[in-house]
């Protein structure tokens, strides 16, 4: 985004007059679908500004249950515009890309995402101009030192010469937030590129389905420890469970989906842990996971349906 200066006022006490006197109150919502949390379903997102022009409030109602929000305030006019939904940082989910604030000297993105079922701000991206002759501002994602990153790029016009200067920031991704990653690198060029003008992330990339399982949230577990029928749960994605009784294991488990609504382990069956040979092919499905009383008040998966070859498929409630 490049922005030409309306006009050059010198002294930080009349830029701050010229500013108040400029803006705008102007009221807006918009609506937009994500993922937030990573659990393959999109939810319903909305960004309002409130009629004052200096708040803006965002907010989404989990599938999983919850609802997450983020409010800003700022002497400067919002415009609550979503400019990209993506998933960049390598974990389940989207992150929102979020335009909340422009005017003729100003420019703000901010990053939100969803960590520990809040969203929270991942970094904001700024340029100010002050008394430049103009500025531009962009983003690309990128490899940072072997993770996913994001490089920013803030140009300011020289009123002088007309050239640019131009300041590129790496930031690498990390527990949902974005690191800074190394010093600035200033230099001076005669035109910005559209390349580092732009917002270069790919909308909709998602990770692979084995890649679920990082889900924006404190770690999903299976039922509780202390449950009465099994041994091995209270974890996530356990390898293998044992009857409390000690007749029956499911061993060798591999999970599939975990943390998303329905998570699915395959392995085999012994009718008792000592049973020579490989055992019967064995299927467990994980539902009603949320944050329940009876599971300790963490986030677990509550039900266990198990359907072992040549049987019935039965329910076990993990939580007591």
């Amino acid at each position: 985004m490049v922005e030409g200066k309306r006009a050059v006022v010198r002294g930080a006490t009349a830029v701050a007059i010229a500013l108040l006197l400029t803006l705008s109150a102007v009221a807006s919502a918009e609506t937009v679908n994500a993922d937030l949390d990573g659990d393959g379903i999109k939810e319903r997102v909305t960004a309002n500004s409130g009629e004052t022009g200096v708040d803006l409030h965002v907010s989404a109602t989990l599938s999983g249950g919850g609802s997450v929000e983020r409010r800003f305030e700022s002497a400067f006019v919002f415009e609550p515009i979503v400019e990209l939904v993506a998933n960049v940082d390598g974990r389940a989910g989207d992150e929102l890309f979020l335009h909340r604030a422009h005017i003729s000297t100003f420019d703000t993105t901010t990053i939100l995402t969803v960590v520990d079922r809040r969203l929270v701000v991942a970094r904001s991206f700024r340029v100010n101009a002050g008394t430049s002759d103009g500025y531009a501002m962009g983003f690309r994602c990128a490899r940072v030192g072997g993770r996913p990153g994001v490089v920013s790029y803030a140009f300011a016009r020289d009123a002088a010469d007309g050239r640019w200067n131009r300041v590129a920031t790496r930031h690498r991704w990390q527990d949902g937030r974005l690191q800074r990653v190394g010093r600035a690198h200033r230099s001076t060029v005669g035109t910005p590129s559209r390349a580092e003008t732009g917002r270069g992330c790919p909308a909709g990339r998602r990770p692979s389905a084995g890649r679920a399982a990082s889900l924006r949230s404190p770690q999903v577990v299976l039922g509780e420890r202390d449950n009465g029928l099994f041994s091995g749960i209270g974890v996530p994605r356990p390898r293998t469970i044992h009857s409390a009784a000690g007749f029956e294991s499911f061993v060798r488990l591999r999970w599939h989906r975990w943390g998303t609504r329905r998570a699915v382990a395959t392995g085999r069956f012994l009718a008792a842990r000592t049973s020579p040979g490989p055992g019967v092919h064995v299927r467990l499905t994980a539902t009603e996971r949320g944050v329940h009383s009876d599971c300790d008040d963490g986030r677990a998966y509550r039900q266990l349906r198990i359907k072992v070859e040549g049987q019935r498929a039965v329910r076990r409630t993990l939580c007591q």
